[in-house]
């Protein structure tokens, strides 16, 4: 064999070599980049899979064995809220968080608000409400303060008396 064709077996060798050298390197970086994406999508569904018994939606309705709901909880304004029907439908009691904080209302059989307890920006507060569903007695404590106060409304919603006394501005 000439040294001629020696080199060019030699060459020959070499490109072949180089030929599987990068495709095998091809090869590992496709199989571990289908690895990566294999591990990443598995870790996007474990945490988008809730646990085991545990349901999530964005309202839940229950209902009595005539199919009228009776309950509803529910997300709104962004917060969670328990609503109460009665039988015929009408609001009777909610329990949850608003804009302004906690809530708890009871609901006359008219379906008028009757009795309601929260805290609010201001501080917390209980307020009786006569048949039509109009406020008339707050009592409160001031947060800025801790001042108590209690204000009793007449029929057409204006104050009738109010301790401690409101100071004139």
């Amino acid at each position: 064999m000439t040294s001629e064709q020696r080199i060019e077996k030699l060459e020959q060798e070499n490109r072949r070599i180089r030929r599987t050298g990068t495709t095998v390197l091809v090869a590992a970086v496709v199989l571990l980049a289908g690895c990566i994406g294999l591990t990443a999508t598995n870790r996007a569904v474990a945490e988008d899979t809730p646990e085991p018994g545990v349901l999530t939606a964005t309202a839940f309705r229950l209902v009595d064995t005539s199919g009228a709901t009776r309950a509803v909880l529910a997300m709104e304004r962004g917060g969670p809220v328990l609503r109460f029907l009665g039988e015929k439908g009408e609001f009777r009691a909610v329990v949850g968080l608003n804009e302004f904080g906690p809530i708890l209302l009871f609901a006359r059989d008219n379906g008028k608000p009757g009795t309601s307890m929260g805290v609010g920006g201001k501080g917390p507060s209980l307020a009786f409400a006569d048949t039509a569903g109009h406020l008339r007695i707050l009592l409160t404590v001031e947060d800025s303060t801790g001042m108590p106060a209690i204000r009793l409304r007449d029929t057409t919603g204006h104050v009738a008396w109010t301790a401690p006394e409101q100071q004139k501005r």
